[in-house]
């Protein structure tokens, strides 16, 4: 009877109570289920799966390269189409004379993966005007953009509908340009031609500043970087102290 009670409770998902269920264990009625040994394994390796992280997705950061070339005609070209033959999209690409009339130093500014660069500096290196690709971006540098902002100082009047110049306004953009460092070149009624030599992140900050009071005209010339020279501090040798037997007074000594 008991175990006929505790079948039909299977088969009903009826409660059963705590003692039939021990009574039954001891008399065999109910025995366990011997687990598979490959149902066991497959179960550790999902686990195993199920708990491995999974591979963190490399993400688009600025990378600074800093190309040396011949300096000769269509190098430029050469350089930046082979970037963009890859599917490269640049920031800005400098290009100028170095120190020596035969070399010209190329800094490309572009956004993409840490692996996808390493590409592009290999494809670099097969040119033939390159002579080297140094990568920036991780080292202390030194990086400066010329900036050169024409603002407007005319603000039309709601009520009367004329053009006027506004003192408040020049005033306004005077502060900005002061707390920038920068340096107003051209000044008329009508606008203003502002300098500025900063950071690109430092420059991108100052024209959203300008926006409000209308940008006119804009011009940007690109970063341009050189690494910086670390200097370690010099210890100071300290004075050594010699180790020996002192000198004493031969008048002190007694006699003999």
């Amino acid at each position: 009877m008991l175990a006929k009670r505790l079948c039909s409770c299977l088969r009903y998902n009826a409660p059963i109570r705590k003692n039939e269920a021990l009574k039954c264990l001891s008399r065999g009625y109910v025995t366990k289920k011997k687990k598979n040994p490959k149902k066991a394994v497959e179960e550790i390796v999902n686990n195993i799966l199920y708990d491995t992280p999974q591979k963190v997705k490399e993400e688009n950061k600025r990378h600074i390269l800093s190309v040396l070339v011949n300096n000769e005609a269509g190098v430029l070209s050469r350089v930046s189409g082979a970037l963009a033959g890859v599917g490269f999209n640049l920031d800005s690409v400098v290009g100028a004379r170095t120190e020596s009339p035969l070399l010209s130093r190329m800094t490309i500014i572009l956004r993409d993966k840490k692996s996808r660069v390493d590409n592009a500096r290999k494809i670099l290196e097969d040119l033939v005007p390159v002579w080297a690709v140094l990568d920036y971006t991780s080292t202390q540098n030194i990086e400066r953009e010329l900036l050169l902002i024409k603002v407007s100082l005319v603000e039309l009047e709601k009520e009367e509908g004329i053009a006027s110049s506004n003192n408040t306004k020049l005033l306004k953009i005077l502060e900005i340009v002061k707390s920038f460092d920068g340096r107003v070149l051209d000044l008329n009624p009508k606008s203003a031609l502002i300098e500025l030599t900063a950071k690109s992140m430092k420059v991108n900050g100052f024209i959203q500043l300008l926006k409000p009071f209308g940008i006119l005209d804009l011009s940007r010339s690109g970063a341009m970087v050189i690494p910086r020279e670390m200097y370690q501090e010099d210890q100071e040798d300290e004075p050594e102290v010699s180790v020996g037997t002192p000198k004493v007074d031969a008048t002190l000594l007694p006699p003999g």
